[in-house]
């Protein structure tokens, strides 16, 4: 008897090795594939594999752009909300700087006649 393996010859070890897969689809899809693989100059499984790899290429793509886009709008937002912080402080600044202007150097003169006109003006009514 022959100790010979039967079959094809096992591929040298720089094309690597692929596994078999058996898989189930529609007549229409399998002629999208035999079309697709006779217009690239593949064999079908060579074709199906190249169509596996872009979608999950495309997937990871998809993956970093969503990410990105998600990091420019949180950064947006942070913007935004400093705007607003910034605006908020200006706006409750406003009455200190009235305050300041009032006191006129530091000695309140301006405040306390501002005030006295303010109060008699109150006890009058």
């Amino acid at each position: 008897m022959d100790a010979r393996k039967r079959g094809r010859p096992p591929k040298a070890p720089e094309k690597g090795r692929r596994q078999n897969y058996t898989f189930r689809m529609s007549d229409e899809t399998r002629d999208h594939v035999i079309d697709a693989a006779a217009r690239s100059g593949r064999s079908m499984s060579e074709e199906l594999e190249r169509i596996v790899e872009a979608h999950f290429q495309r997937a990871d793509t998809l993956a970093l752009m969503q990410q990105a886009v998600r990091a420019a709008l949180e950064a947006d937002r942070q913007a935004e909300r400093e705007r607003i912080r910034t605006a908020e402080r200006e706006r409750l600044s406003a009455p200190m700087t009235a305050y300041r202007a009032m006191l006129g150097g530091g000695t309140g003169q301006a405040l306390q006649a501002a005030l006295a006109g303010q109060y008699a003006g109150l006890k009058g009514n």
